[in-house]
């Protein structure tokens, strides 16, 4: 079985796993940015926001 990447940790130190709504040691909700749809969001968004700066500095 593959080992699992904890990038992110908890303000209690335990190591979070990726996508978790919340801590597995002490239940508190995790940061934003350990949650997948930030980082969808960010995915989306960058591109559109680069077209939209393209477009603006050729107009």
């Amino acid at each position: 079985m593959a080992e699992v990447r904890r990038i992110f940790t908890c303000k209690c130190g335990y190591k979070l796993r990726y996508g978790a709504a919340r801590c597995g040691d002490c239940y508190a909700p995790t940061p934003f940015y350990n949650r997948t749809y930030f980082w969808r969001a960010i995915i989306v968004l960058l591109p559109l926001a680069a077209g939209t700066m393209v477009l603006v500095a050729v107009a």
